[in-house]
Formats: C-alpha cells, structure tokens, sequence
C-alpha cells in the first residue's frame, strides 16, 4: 500500500525513508538501499544517511560506503554543508556514464 503512494508522491523523502525502513524490515537490501539513496538525494537527513549507513555496513558488506555515510551523516547533523556538496559531486561522477575511448594500435 506505501509503495502505491509514490505515484503521488515520489519526491517526498520522508515516504521514501518509511519504504528504505519497511524494506529492511523484511530485508529487502537492495530495494532498501534503492529508497533511501533517493531519500539523501531529495532531502540529506541524518537519520536516512544513519539507516543508509547500518544497511551497507550490517547487510551488504560494503563497509567503506557504509563509513563514508556515517561520516556524511554526522556532518549534516554539525550544520557542514560544505561536505555535502563536495559529496554530491562524488556520487555524480560515480554514477556517470563511462566515456568510450578511441584506441589506435
């Protein structure tokens, strides 16, 4: 029923950090993590980099992007914006689509 909401209300964060929090409860990682990854990137709040963070740390093994939201988190929490604009351009420049290259042999 929550996930019918999203046709209306797609970019709210706060009902994508509920559906980050019921797919965890049913462990449901990788929907999760889909969930809350849009929530940080709508509205940056500390507890969805703080259940983004125990997901990839305590389910999918990633510990250094389990880390680097902690840390985001904590900063958020201190009032530095500065961190995450400088995360923005990170996570940008990750999810880019890879320039092909011209080889000449």
């Amino acid at each position: 029923m929550v996930e019918s909401w999203l046709k209306d209300h797609q970019n709210n964060a706060y009902l994508l950090l509920a559906l980050g929090k019921i797919c965890i409860s049913r462990s449901l990682w990788g929907k999760a993590r889909s969930y809350l990854e849009a929530s940080i990137a709508i509205t940056p709040m500390p507890e969805n980099y703080l259940k983004l963070a125990r997901l990839l740390e305590e389910h999918m093994n990633d510990q250094d992007a389990a880390q680097e939201h902690y840390r985001l988190g904590l900063h958020l929490l201190a009032g530095d914006c500065v961190i995450d604009t400088q995360m923005k351009t990170k996570l940008d420049k990750e999810h880019e689509t890879p320039q092909l290259q011209i080889v000449r042999s």
